[in-house]
């Protein structure tokens, strides 16, 4: 179990109602890390940040622990090659964005200061650089790979954190720069790491994968800039060496053989060759009910029940035998329903929206039905397009990063409940055009509906924002 201080924000109001929150720490409110919980052999963490003020009474470093996690997980790589110094230890890392100034609090044995962000050293030895995260890991004889796109801070040229690396880095650390062009379309948009193993004290563990809705964006002495100060959410995912092997492969034969191309076409034919081979690229729902799908995916349009696991599951709650009882969250930072070019994520969402309605006898527009709900940052139309659904249902313009969903459903008498995350928006680009990934959590029965839950209670945050 990691060691984290937050506690959840709906326990502070209970506990406000009788007098107890005001002994709390007040930043306690801003982030979670929820419980290991275990999906057959694999093991599964949700962790959140939630929205937080500009400053705290002067204080340096703010709960930050989505971007933390990837420091805290890398300071487990270095603790298992210093326990097994023959071993080959390995670090893959692909982010959208590479803060120059982004400090995190890796040392679990100081809750005080535990995973929290400045853009300052904030803890002394306890503290430290992301970026010489990876490079301590490298001057350890951990293998480090990294995958930065060419966004970078506004304030920090990307010449000063290539210049950071090759004076720390040291001949175990390899870094590419994707420069595909300017445009949406051409965006290395993941946030994930990869490492094949870590020790937690004397537990050791591995085929670490962890992906994020954050990138390393700049961060003030208390919080991110307000530009960036959005809800995000994080899953840390192990023990599944089968999962690891498919982020392995996407990592290794697609994204780092074209990293440095000039454009993505190479990249992206490679990657229709990957998903066209037997076996194709995905990684296909496993006995712990775990999936994982890589982008771009190639068809004749974003609605595809093989490259998209939504489509995928809105045409098991309308077509298949049995289904009753459908629930369907989002919380989503970009969805589309307009493009000259193709058709886009948010129609056919909705169409399937309404179908579902149908099928199932929903009246949507009620405010009582509770059945879908949905919170987004950015839409590019107007309200109309969530027709029929009740406004109260509908929560547009929120500062929310994430790019969730959640399915409940009921086939037979049994529920089956889906979490998703990953760096993929609800854009025909980030699916089609885009460097993405998405992770699937499949729970089957009340009693193992663990993820879906950890899920809900950040949906809850956002809806009530």
């Amino acid at each position: 179990m990691v060691i984290c201080r937050s506690v959840h924000w709906t326990r502070i109001r209970a506990m406000a109602a009788i007098g107890i929150a005001a002994i709390l720490p007040l930043e306690s409110a801003y982030a979670d890390v929820y419980p290991v919980r275990n999906k057959g052999a694999t093991k599964v963490q949700v962790i959140e940040q939630r929205h937080m003020p500009e400053t705290l009474n002067g204080a340096l470093g703010g709960p930050g622990h989505v971007v933390a996690k990837f420091s805290d997980l890398i300071q487990k790589a270095i603790a298992y090659k210093t326990a097994h110094p023959s071993e080959t230890v390995e670090i893959r890392s692909a982010t959208f964005r590479m803060a120059m100034n982004v400090y995190v609090g890796f040392n679990p044995a100081n809750p005080s200061t535990y995973l929290d962000v400045s853009n300052t050293d904030f803890a002394g030895a306890d503290s430290e650089k992301l970026l010489w995260s990876y490079c301590k890991a490298a001057q350890a004889g951990v293998k480090v790979q990294m995958i930065i796109h060419e966004k970078s801070e506004s304030n920090v040229s990307l010449a000063a954190i290539t210049n950071y690396l090759d004076a720390n880095g040291g001949p175990n650390l390899s870094y590419r720069i994707v420069g595909w062009g300017e445009g949406s379309d051409e965006q290395m948009h993941n946030k994930f790491l990869l490492i094949n193993k870590t020790r937690t004290g004397t537990t050791e563990q591995h085929s670490v994968v962890y992906t994020a809705t954050a990138n390393f964006d700049e961060w003030r002495a208390y919080g991110p800039v307000s530009s960036h100060n959005w809800h995000q959410s994080g899953v840390v995912l192990n023990q599944n060496s089968a999962l690891y092997g498919a982020y392995q492969k996407y990592f290794d034969s697609a994204l780092w053989p074209h990293a440095q191309n000039s454009n993505p076409n190479a990249f992206r034919t490679a990657m229709q060759n990957l998903h066209s081979a037997p076996g194709g690229l995905n990684y296909a729902e496993d006995a712990d009910g775990i999936s994982a799908y890589f982008y771009p995916y190639f068809a004749s349009n974003v609605w595809t029940t093989s490259g998209n696991p939504v489509a995928k599951i809105m045409n098991i709650i309308n077509t298949g035998a049995n289904v009753t009882a459908p629930y369907v969250k989002m919380n989503q930072a970009y969805l589309r329903f307009s493009n000259g070019n193709w058709s886009e994520f948010g129609t056919h969402f909705m169409t399937d929206i309404r179908e579902m309605a149908l099928q199932h006898g929903l009246n949507l527009a009620s405010p009582s039905t509770s059945n879908v709900k949905f919170v987004v940052m950015d839409a590019d139309n107007g309200s109309s397009d969530f027709s029929p659904l009740a406004s109260s249902n509908v929560h547009l313009n929120k500062k929310t990063h994430a790019k969730n969903f959640q399915f409940a459903l009921t086939i037979g008498g049994t529920p089956h409940y889906y979490s998703l995350s990953g760096s993929t928006n609800a854009k025909h680009n980030d699916f089609m055009l885009k460097a993405n990934n998405m992770i699937v959590i499949h729970e089957v029965g009340a009693a193992a509906k663990e993820v879906y839950l950890d899920f809900g209670d950040m949906f809850t945050y956002m809806f009530s924002q």
